[in-house]
């Protein structure tokens, strides 16, 4: 078959494969766009997933909307659109909406307890993890945008929170955020401050408090 030849049919509804870009799983099997685009799960768990595998995911996927639209929000963060989080308290459920997933509109939702590891990363370096309490995050954060802010590569400069789970189909997420030129951009400092301590007290099985702060 050639590179613009007529493809398999999709291994998962039988419709027609068309154009390029289309999401692979293993065998070299190719999914359709409208299967393609359900298909929310860490890069390479799909690239080893066979068809039996991502039936079941697209499964879990509806149970995710389902328990999304149930969701009562307590707290609801917006990083620039980029970035959706929402969190049940009483459920102990988070939602969470992010675009190099695939996820805007579709949030992957998971369970307080699916959630057993924390870091954050300067580009490269550690600079938090989940050994301290979750307060220090607010600290931490407030050190990193500082000097963020007083070197001339804040242009290109980034975080990543790194979150390891129970779930087979994201055993690690990393969340990738360019750092803002100004502290008060989308309410940048005091919302990454919130978000930290919210995964780290759920990390650490410590009560989590939304606290205001001034920029």
């Amino acid at each position: 078959m050639g590179l613009f030849g007529k493809k398999e049919p999709c291994p998962i509804c039988g419709g027609e494969v068309k154009g390029m870009g289309n999401v692979k799983i293993s065998g070299g099997k190719i999914l359709c766009r409208s299967c393609g685009d359900k298909v929310v799960m860490q890069k390479d768990v799909r690239k080893n997933a066979d068809v039996d595998f991502i039936k079941e995911h697209l499964a879990h996927r509806e149970n995710d909307a389902k328990l999304a639209a149930e969701m009562t929000l307590t707290h609801n963060f917006n990083f620039n659109n980029s970035l959706k989080v929402g969190v049940d308290t009483e459920k102990q459920l988070v939602s969470i909406e992010y675009d190099d997933w695939n996820s805007r509109n579709k949030p992957i939702v998971l369970h307080y307890s699916e959630i057993v590891g924390y870091e954050l990363y300067r580009q490269n370096k550690k600079v938090d993890d989940d050994t301290k309490s979750g307060e220090t995050f607010a600290n931490t954060m407030t050190s990193v945008l500082g000097e963020a802010m007083n070197t001339s590569a804040s242009n290109n400069d980034y975080i990543t929170l790194k979150l390891k789970t129970t779930s087979k189909y994201w055993p690690q997420m990393d969340i990738i955020l360019m750092l803002p030129n100004k502290l008060e951009h989308y309410g940048y400092k005091n919302n990454m401050s919130d978000i930290g301590n919210l995964f780290k007290c759920i990390v650490r099985g410590e009560e989590y408090v939304l606290k205001v702060k001034e920029n």
